[in-house]
């Protein structure tokens, strides 16, 4: 080969080079620039829920006149088959009306919550007691009524409360952790060790039975791509959650995932964030979340269709004393705790079947 032929096979080099290197520093912009809109933008856009005020309840006031039962259909509560109703539930016997009180964001001070009885003179309340204290009370405040969501910009109608990292209980996040990416610190974006664990348990059953997405990558796909499961979303995602991982900080992106992670529905609308959850499933604030509750929600997030405690309760449990015995084996939870939480747990029925009330908006 002469000499004026590996000259211009060196400059060719050269050349590719450096066009490779512009490409990849273009294509490192883009993907920086699509990250930070993703964190900075898109997932700091919130769904505006509209109330109505709540209604106090006092003794003296005449249960027609409220049109009491009316309201509490309306809120989703429905009539138990027992005399011990649970969340989202009420009974009646003779003159005794017992309603199971779910948490509301929205109440006056020392919101009353939990089980209460109400002694009635034919319409009219003669007391109120909380059965957890058995102290008598004056009054109490029914949740306002939903009356419409206004959608984020680019997203559909959808129910979703932000919360901070540090509001999530510790099991709950363990519980998360565990289940969905027990690697989460130590990997940078993608977990190369699952990816080969998945590949050859695929490749034994010979067929997709074990996924190896990360929790930035499902962040990624749930705020950026379609579940469609092509090679290029796929390359995609994962250029997108190693820069993702680059940029921001564990935290943060922890907590925009246990913020948009999807749990269902609760009537029309998607459940999205794991403060929804806890107040739609059980009626409860993230603070007053059990370990079997805690568990629970974790459960679902694997397949929120399948593994529904509405529908397939039997499907929920398992899957949720699989997740307390890996909190067990890992000692987060002592094992009297484990015993106690595998017990069987019945899901509110009020909240399987919501009515029809929730009013869908476009946004203005």
């Amino acid at each position: 080969m002469s000499s004026r032929s590996r000259k211009t096979i060196r400059i060719f080099i050269k050349k590719a080079l450096t066009y490779l290197l512009v490409f990849l520093m273009c294509a490192g912009l883009v993907v920086a620039a699509v990250i930070v809109w993703t964190f900075e933008v898109k997932l700091q856009r919130w769904p505006s829920m509209m109330f109505g005020a709540p209604t106090t309840i006092r003794v003296g006031d005449n249960l027609t006149d409220l049109q009491f039962y009316a309201r509490l259909s309306r809120l989703g509560y429905s009539k138990s088959q027992s005399l011990s109703p649970i969340v989202g539930e009420w009974g009646q016997s003779g003159t005794e009306l017992k309603i199971f009180l779910r948490y509301s964001l929205f109440v006056g001070d020392g919101p009353i919550e939990g089980p209460i009885n109400i002694s009635l003179e034919v319409d009219t309340i003669k007391s109120i007691r909380l059965m957890r204290s058995l102290e008598e009370v004056k009054h109490f405040e029914l949740e306002p009524e939903l009356l419409g969501v206004i959608p984020a910009k680019g997203r559909t109608p959808e129910l979703c409360i932000p919360i901070r990292l540090d509001q999530a209980p510790s099991l709950l996040i363990d519980s998360v952790l565990l289940t969905e990416d027990n690697r989460f610190y130590s990997h940078s974006g993608i977990d190369i060790v699952s990816i080969y664990r998945a590949l050859i348990s695929n490749l034994q059953a010979g067929r997709y039975v074990q996924g190896a997405s990360t929790i930035t990558q499902q962040l990624i796909r749930m705020t950026l791509l379609n579940p469609e499961k092509t090679l290029w979303r796929k390359s995609l995602e994962i250029v997108l959650s190693i820069g993702a991982d680059a940029i921001y900080s564990k935290k943060t992106i922890l907590e925009a995932y246990l913020n948009r992670v999807y749990l269902g529905h609760f009537g029309q609308l998607p459940v999205l964030g794991i403060s929804e959850a806890a107040r739609n499933f059980f009626g409860k604030s993230l603070d007053r979340l059990n370990v079997s509750e805690c568990a629970l929600i974790a459960a679902i997030i694997k397949a929120p269709n399948v593994i529904n405690p509405f529908r397939h309760p039997e499907r929920a449990q398992a899957r949720r004393n699989m997740i307390l015995g890996l909190l067990f084996k890992h000692g987060k939870i002592p094992r009297d705790t484990y015993e106690e939480a595998t017990i069987p747990y019945l899901i509110p029925r009020a909240l399987s079947s919501p009515h029809h009330w929730i009013q869908l908006c476009k946004p203005v």
